[in-house]
């Protein structure tokens, strides 16, 4: 059995089927054309895709171990091992599941939580392949030292983790996405920036050049077409045999709605959420994004309990809830 994305007309579909390998692949681009201008609007991979989503890609071209949609360049990548199950295949002795949604390099849970859980195994999601090259990085040299020309266990940051080069997103079906490219990586989202924010202009910095914001210039470094599943089929990657013990999210104004995306059956498998907010009374930093309050009510109704807010910035900070089951 296996994970795999299967480009059709555009589109991802995930599904399992049957094969004598336990592997879960995905597909990738490997490459954009050099004329392909972050300029220029794209339009998502499907034929439903909303007309704020942009480029055409008419064209389609299969050429067996690659793809060719528009002018970006695709690939299928084995990226995990996974059970019969579907399950992510974790090592022996582990007793939880820790879920990080987002990533970038910096404030990771392969440095910061791993040590404190020490019978944990961490599933993380990291979409920008950049990004996600540093983090396997880091099971290189944590499995390899200095030593060069020797192989790490697939998709593994840490020995106890793997990361995965995904998005998750809140439809209910996988497909590809646009996905909006800050400059500065830990701003990119699957929503359009918000440039009529009042405060965290640091993610559109060189928009404060008068010339560029005359000229037209565009507030993301580019837009990048990328794999996603659904939050459930996220979650669903963690052994069923598993409670999961924290879910950690900074998906850059996706948190709430990923969270309202999920069946109750999943929500109840986690103990502890940790998500990035916008206070109440500020104006969001991408479209569509919703308030610390909206946070609270939601996951008071899904049996959670507020247990803090820190406030990083003046508007923008992170919520800790726990079932109140457990508490």
């Amino acid at each position: 059995m296996w994970l795999a994305y299967d480009l059709r007309g555009g589109a991802t579909e995930f599904r399992v089927a049957r094969r004598p390998v336990v592997a879960a692949t995905t597909p990738c681009i490997i490459a954009s054309s050099p004329s392909w201008s972050p300029h220029r609007r794209l339009q998502q991979a499907d034929a439903s895709a909303n007309a704020d989503s942009a480029a055409a890609m008419s064209t389609k071209h299969d050429l067996g171990g690659i793809t060719i949609i528009g002018e970006h360049l695709l690939t299928t990548v084995h990226v995990a091992q996974v059970t019969p199950e579907g399950a992510i295949v974790v090592p022996p002795g582990t007793r939880r599941i820790l879920f990080e949604i987002g990533c970038s390099d910096r404030d990771t849970m392969d440095e910061a939580e791993l040590a404190k859980y020490n019978d944990s195994f961490l599933i993380s999601f990291e979409p920008l392949l950049d990004k996600y090259a540093r983090l396997l990085e880091r099971g290189n040299i944590r499995y390899n030292r200095q030593q060069v020309d020797r192989a790490t266990p697939l998709g593994h940051h840490h020995a106890r983790g793997v990361v995965l080069p995904l998005a998750v997103s809140a439809r209910a079906k996988p497909k590809l996405a646009t996905f909006n490219v800050s400059r500065i990586a830990g701003c990119s989202s699957l929503l359009r920036f918000n440039e009529k924010t009042s405060w965290g202009r640091e993610c559109f910095s060189y928009l404060r050049d008068e010339g560029a914001r005359k000229a037209g210039a565009s507030s993301m470094l580019e837009m990048r077409m990328v794999p996603t599943i659904s939050m459930d089929q996220a979650l669903s990657l963690a052994p069923a045999a598993l409670p999961i013990e924290l879910l950690k999210l900074d998906t850059q104004g996706m948190d709430l709605k990923l969270l309202r995306s999920a069946s109750k059956a999943n929500l109840a498998r986690v103990a502890a959420i940790e998500l990035e907010v916008v206070k109440s009374g500020c104006t969001t930093l991408y479209i569509g994004q919703e308030t610390h309050l909206d946070v609270d009510a939601f996951l008071q109704e899904q049996g959670f309990k507020l247990q803090s807010w820190k406030w990083d910035l003046r508007c923008e900070g992170t919520g800790f809830f726990r079932r109140q089951d457990l508490i």
